[in-house]
Formats: C-alpha cells, sequence, structure tokens
C-alpha cells in the first residue's frame, strides 16, 4: 500500500495546499480525493513527453560556447542581449525603437547635466544668466 501522505510531505505539499487544491479542482473530479492523489503521482513521478525537441547544436555567435538546448539558448541571448532573426521589417522596428530609446536616454542626460552645472554656478552667476535671457 502506498503512503500518500508521506508522498505528500516529501514533495512539499502541505495539509492546506491538499485543501486549497481539493476546493478548486475537485468539483472536477467523481472522486476528488483521487485527484489530489493524480496530481501528487504526476509529481512524484514526472513523465516526459514522447514528442521532445531536439534542436541542432551550434556556437554561439558572441561567445563561442556550443549551445545544445533551447534553454540554454534562452540564457545565452539574455546573458548577451541579443534576439533571434524575426525578418528585416522586424529588425528595422526593433532598431528604430532602439534609436528613440537612446535619444530619450540621451536627452534626459543632457538635461541632468544641465541642470547640474546650472546648481553648481554661484548665486551671483545664477542671477547674471537669468538676466542675460
Amino acid at each position: 500500500m502506498i503512503d500518500y501522505n508521506s508522498i505528500q510531505e516529501k514533495l512539499g505539499f502541505t495539509d492546506t495546499d491538499k485543501a486549497n487544491w481539493l476546493e478548486i479542482n475537485g468539483k472536477y473530479y467523481d472522486n476528488p480525493e483521487q485527484g489530489w492523489v493524480d496530481k501528487l503521482m504526476m509529481h512524484a513521478y514526472p513523465q516526459r513527453s514522447a514528442s521532445v525537441y531536439v534542436m541542432p547544436a551550434y556556437q554561439s555567435p558572441v561567445t563561442g560556447k556550443w549551445i545544445d538546448t533551447p534553454g540554454q539558448r534562452r540564457e545565452d541571448m539574455k546573458r548577451n542581449n541579443y534576439r533571434p532573426w524575426e525578418g528585416m521589417e522586424a529588425e528595422r522596428k526593433v532598431a528604430d525603437e532602439r534609436v528613440k530609446r537612446e535619444a530619450k536616454e540621451s536627452d534626459k542626460a543632457l538635461d541632468n547635466a544641465v541642470v547640474s552645472a546650472y546648481q553648481a554656478l554661484g548665486s551671483e552667476k545664477q542671477a547674471a544668466l537669468e538676466s542675460s535671457l
């Protein structure tokens, strides 16, 4: 006989988790307790899908490391700040957005530099500057 309580405990599920699950999902089962047991068994003995995506390995164009899995690809792209090719139209759109974003950041930095320079002036120089405008 399988002790489902010990499986539940090993998986880190609490009685509160079970009660919450039964409250939310129990209505979809003829036997809600069996539904909970099925959930435990799926977590305890996960099955791999019969159709597994296998991508060809390639060398990262940025780091030169070999990339074997989609997860490694996502991580490499995130770490090195690049994205997959989506066609010329999409690339132009992303480039335009980047140019606009960089222009905004540049304008903001320039504004901050002007404010800092103005604040660094003495009060006499500030007054002279304001009177000349």
